[in-house]
């Protein structure tokens, strides 16, 4: 420990641990050399290897009348809390043809629900846009698929290389792993 010491202290070490430095940066720059290198090494390794080290905690939330108080708490009983107002309750809302076409500047006719079995949605060449009354079995991730595919079919008619770029980029790259997704759904009365 004690060549340890006297290395470091003619390292130069400089606030590269504070600023978030890693390797050599952190060190600074050497002022004296004959230090054993092999030895200073192995510190560095050491030191490296220890220094984001992952612990396991466990989260919990306390929610009374007006605040709320999350915390986070290791292994060995240390806490850190953070407090603030009570949240909102979570809200789940339908997604509609309306909103997602304001979103994404499509135009449409009416919207039509039905009760399908053999398809989730269409669109006519009036650009109208049916519905199956069984989207509402679905997550809401696949509710907005169908929505959005049949919002793309105003643009393009066909399922063309162009509309399924149009629908994968609004679908945010997602548009094959939904298509995949959708078709362990069928359209039914439970």
């Amino acid at each position: 420990m004690d060549r340890l010491e006297a290395i470091f202290s003619r390292q130069g070490f400089t606030d590269g641990y504070y600023r978030g430095r890693t390797g050599p940066a952190m060190f600074g720059v050497r002022q004296e050399g004959g230090e054993d290198r092999a030895l200073l090494a192995q510190a560095r390794a050491t030191y490296e290897s220890v220094e984001n080290p992952l612990v396991p905690v466990e989260f919990y939330m306390i929610v009374n009348q007006d605040s709320a108080m999350l915390a986070v708490q290791d292994p060995l009983g240390n806490v850190c809390k953070a407090i603030g107002p009570r949240p909102e309750p979570a809200v789940r809302r339908a997604l509609t043809v309306e909103e997602l076409a304001a979103r994404y500047g499509f135009r449409y006719g009416k919207v039509t629900v039905r009760a399908t079995r053999s398809r989730w949605g269409s669109c006519s060449s009036r650009n109208d846009i049916s519905l199956s009354i069984f989207l509402v079995r679905l997550p809401l991730p696949l509710i907005e698929y169908v929505i959005v595919h049949e919002l793309c079919h105003t643009c393009h008619k066909d399922h063309s290389a162009r509309f399924h770029a149009l629908a994968d980029t609004l679908l945010g790259g997602r548009e094959k792993e939904l298509a995949r997704e959708i078709r362990r759904y069928v359209p039914d009365v439970v």
